[in-house]
């Protein structure tokens, strides 16, 4: 039986000068500094380390993980917002980033210094979700890092939205990444983003709860109420003004009702919650 190679998987090198498989750089190395040790009973020197096998990031990887990913330019560290988010809400803007940046740092995990290497990656990737979200919220990069920002160093994301506290923490390679030791790796397949962004919408999820937000009735046909922007809640004083005001939301599932008496400017404020009480 006759053995064929492929010319394009199969080459011979140098294993100072390495080779590519599935996604690694794989060389041997040997350390430049000279160290004493005891052998037969006399004392000798020799490398600290001599042809150690060592698995290594490709730089490659890197620069095209960011260029497809839309973080910026890697070569003059110039990050960019990725626009095609900004329609999302912030909980899935930051779902998606983070899972981006953690499967391409958990592959590498039992790379040589992964976190050092990526950490020019780590830079344009916080740069372009900051950029991202300062677009999302209409205020400075600096005011959502300080808004953002917690007093153990974490940044953290709380989403008030249907009355439940949900926290959304971004990722940061110093507290929740953790270099693997080079054993049996497991394998990891690159994360698709899809996932999230065509899961159902959080509009379409509060439509199909069939819950009236402002009353809380669970029965008859539902309407959203929609508002040309933010500014229009700041001088308006009702009830449900202030509920979208602090959901930071321009739409808000009412039933017929309600949407009805809002609109007559009819809306009571003993009303709110009547239902869920």
């Amino acid at each position: 039986m006759k053995l064929e190679l492929a010319e394009e998987k199969t080459c011979l090198k140098h294993a100072k000068d390495g080779t590519r498989f599935l996604g690694y750089d794989v060389r041997c190395y040997t350390g430049q500094r000279i160290r004493k040790v005891v052998r037969y009973n006399r004392i000798t020197t020799c490398n600290s380390t001599v042809e150690r096998m060592q698995l290594h990031v490709p730089q490659e990887k890197i620069v095209n993980f960011c260029n497809n990913k839309g973080y910026g330019n890697y070569n003059v560290y110039s990050w960019t917002q990725r626009r095609f988010l900004i329609n999302r809400s912030i909980p899935e803007i930051i779902t998606v980033y983070n899972a981006e940046i953690r499967g391409f740092y958990n592959y590498y995990a039992i790379a040589n210094s992964p976190a050092r290497v990526m950490s020019k990656l780590y830079g344009l990737w916080w740069g372009s979700l900051m950029n991202t979200l300062s677009h999302k919220m209409k205020i400075s990069v600096g005011k959502v890092a300080h808004k953002l920002k917690q007093q153990d160093g974490t940044y953290i994301y709380y989403d008030l939205s249907a009355n439940k506290r949900r926290e959304f923490k971004l990722y940061r390679p110093k507290m929740d990444f953790k270099a693997k030791p080079l054993n049996y790796g497991d394998m990891d397949n690159q994360f698709n983003p899809n996932i999230i962004l065509n899961a159902p919408s959080e509009l379409i999820q509060r439509m199909e709860a069939r819950k009236c937000e402002y009353c809380g009735k669970e029965k008859g046909y539902f309407e959203v109420h929609h508002i040309k922007n933010m500014k229009s809640l700041s001088k308006n004083k009702e009830i449900w003004a202030t509920i979208m005001s602090r959901m930071n939301r321009k739409t808000m599932v009412l039933c017929q009702e309600c949407h009805d008496d809002l609109h007559t400017g009819r809306l009571p404020s003993w009303k709110r919650g009547i239902f869920t009480k």
